[in-house]
């Protein structure tokens, strides 16, 4: 009777503690759990790095057309003091295309070509179609360009983005802001001028 009741007991001790092979399979089933959330994880860094780069490559196509047209509109302007102030502003817009070239190269993505022409977009074609219509014209081209890469880059350095490349940003937004602001000026002095000669004619 005893050793009848002691075989009982080790039977539901046995019961209770689950088998060798079941423990197993609740550890595979939380190391396979955990390998799901590692690589969404992954996925969801690479798809974060992923919008980094397009966005840089973006400003950086902005900033290689907004110095075409700055070369477009120099070369239609026959006033030194203004041609001079638009070939400044054009380095500053190919020094922002080196500086993202050097940041997507360093991550392995291809870079931006500063090669264009007066057909490679919107900016280009309106430097082009209104350099040919006197100085204000070319500034108020130039204008519409700067108020485009003033508001996109204001936008970007509403983003979060690593401590270096926002330090970057803001400098460009910086230069945006300085060449919007000469612009500016110049096209209110010479609508001024402009009005002040049809009033004496």
């Amino acid at each position: 009777m005893q050793s009848s009741g002691h075989s009982q007991r080790e039977d539901d001790e046995t019961m209770k503690a689950g088998s060798p092979a079941e423990e197993e399979l609740d550890i595979r089933d939380l190391d396979s759990e955990s390998e799901g959330e590692l690589e969404e994880e992954d996925v969801a860094d690479d798809e974060s790095d992923d919008s980094d780069l397009n966005l840089l490559i973006a400003l950086a196509e902005l900033d290689a057309e907004a110095a075409e047209a700055y070369r477009i509109a120099a070369e239609y302007t026959d006033q030194v003091h203004f041609r001079t102030k638009l070939e400044e502003f054009r380095a500053d817009h190919i020094r922002h295309v080196e500086t993202f070239n050097r940041l997507l190269s360093e991550a392995g993505a291809p870079e931006v070509s500063i090669e264009l022409d007066e057909e490679s977009s919107a900016l280009t074609m309106l430097a082009a179609s209104m350099g040919t219509m006197g100085v204000r014209a070319a500034l108020l081209a130039m204008i519409a360009s700067e108020q485009l890469t003033n508001a996109t880059y204001q936008a970007t350095t509403e983003l979060p983005f690593e401590e270096d490349v926002a330090r970057i940003l803001e400098e460009h937004l910086t230069d945006e802001q300085r060449h919007l602001e000469w612009l500016n000026e110049q096209e209110s002095r010479v609508r001024d001028d402009e009005l002040l000669a049809e009033a004496d004619a």
